[in-house]
């Protein structure tokens, strides 16, 4: 080699060493020249953390692959959570996540220079047709108050679906004069059918109410903390009985009411008396606390009844009324437009009208609307771990989640002729559900 051409080589290495060092400074303090705008920015960083592990992390349609300072390597394959992506430019993106067997999860998300960018909660949600477990229409049905049992009658019977569990338990009952009224203690450990109890641990029939109260008795109600109390309603009084003493007590006599509820401390009565309707607060010595004044109705009935507050449901005007009895306020909250709702672990109501869903804060009196569904809705079920949203139509069960923008992003899970009596289980993540498609009827179960 000359000397011409080693002074070439060494003014060339050295124009490269004063163009390469400063772009590797700056990319190693988080700097980076925007395309668009030919500009020196400031990057960001996205964490991005998935249930399950293992999904691959797409921004704007691409993956993002390995890198190494300011060079990448294994072309092609995207890295997988969970990761940390460093050096991303300022500017609004598309995430995806993608798993084998799961529906991809695509949210926007927000980078922002010299900042972290944490999406640690991105649940996937299987991709998994439904398992018909028992086959055959079911002439009735009924879901216990929590959402998590399924009382169904089919030609092999009457059964029991633990959702939590994943079981069906055949009840001990050869046939059923009415199935109107199905009654479910607190705990879920009881039923009553055509006024006959049934345990629920192994089916067996516990006593015949028939063989101990009146004939009439109505508004059948299990204690709320001991399920061996029954309370009922007859001719303007209400009773108590025990199944263990087969004992009868008055509690009220002359009062003639729409509902009750027996809590712990008070005793609630929704009541009309001289034209005026209220629901009044006795203490356990039957002493008038306090009455809360209510529209006049004829279709009160108390609902979450393991709530702190007391719920009372209009179902002629789909209005729900909330008292809290703790409170120095009398006033009642009142929420218009209820189809259903449900509480949720957080302390806040998830109601829904015909289409839309929406949630309520108790505490600082806000209702927001979550979404509209262009179908009518028939249930919902919240899932924290993840914040997501499961909804039923007559036809489809759906999902929804917010992403870290706030939009709503949806899932169709199921779409058949016919779905009704979803059981949502968070312990075993399945749903319950009586589906229709062809001449496939019965008991379906969607792992989640």
């Amino acid at each position: 080699m000359n000397l011409k051409t080693r002074k070439i080589l060494s003014w060339f290495f050295l124009a490269a060493f004063f163009l390469i060092t400063p772009a590797v400074i700056f990319y190693a303090l988080g700097y980076k020249i925007n395309p668009r705008s030919f500009r020196l920015q400031k990057t960001g960083t996205l964490i991005v953390e998935s249930k399950p592990r293992g999904a691959a992390v797409y921004l704007d349609g691409k993956a993002r692959e390995q890198t190494f300072g300011l060079f990448s390597f294994n072309k092609n394959i995207p890295l997988r959570t969970p990761v940390k992506i460093k050096n991303l430019l300022p500017h609004d993106y598309e995430l995806e996540t993608v798993l084998d067997g799961y529906w991809p999860r695509r949210e926007k998300i927000k980078i922002e220079g010299g900042r972290n960018t944490i999406i640690d909660n991105a649940i996937l949600i299987k991709k998994i047709l439904p398992l018909l477990s028992r086959e055959g229409e079911t002439k009735f049905s009924s879901v216990s108050p929590d959402g998590k049992k399924l009382f169904f009658q089919n030609e092999l019977g009457y059964w029991i679906v633990d959702s939590e569990k994943g079981t069906y338990l055949k009840l001990e009952l050869a046939a059923a004069g009415s199935l109107d009224a199905i009654i479910w203690s607190s705990d879920n450990a009881k039923i009553i059918i055509d006024k006959i109890i049934f345990g629920l641990s192994d089916g067996k029939k516990i006593i015949e109410l028939n063989d101990f109260i009146e004939t009439d008795a109505v508004n059948l109600k299990f204690d709320r903390k001991d399920n061996d109390i029954v309370y009922y309603q007859t001719s303007g009084k209400l009773f108590s009985f025990d199944l263990g003493t087969k004992k009868t007590e008055t509690i009220y006599e002359n009062q003639e009411t729409e509902d009750y509820l027996i809590a712990q401390n008070q005793n609630i009565l929704i009541k009309t008396e001289n034209g005026s309707c209220f629901a009044a607060l006795y203490s356990k010595k039957n002493a008038l606390i306090k009455n809360f004044e209510l529209p006049c109705s004829g279709n009160y009935r108390f609902i979450h009844e393991s709530d702190s507050r007391i719920n009372i449901y209009d179902s002629g005007k789909r209005i729900l009324y909330l008292i809290d009895q703790n409170s120095s306020e009398e006033s009642i909250k009142e929420i218009d437009d209820i189809a259903g709702s449900r509480w949720t672990e957080n302390g806040r109501l998830i109601y829904w009208d015909d289409f839309e869903i929406w949630i309520y804060d108790p505490v600082s009196g806000q209702k927001n609307i979550l979404t509209r569904i262009s179908e009518e809705i028939k249930e919902v079920f919240y899932q924290p771990n993840g914040d997501l949203y499961f909804y039923a139509t007559d036809r489809k069960i759906s999902v929804f989640y917010r992403g870290s923008d706030g939009k709503i992003n949806f899932i169709d899970l199921v779409n058949f002729s016919k779905v009704r009596d979803l059981l949502f289980s968070s312990g075993i993540n399945k749903i319950f559900f009586y589906g229709e498609i062809g001449n496939r009827k019965g008991i379906y179960e969607l792992e989640i």
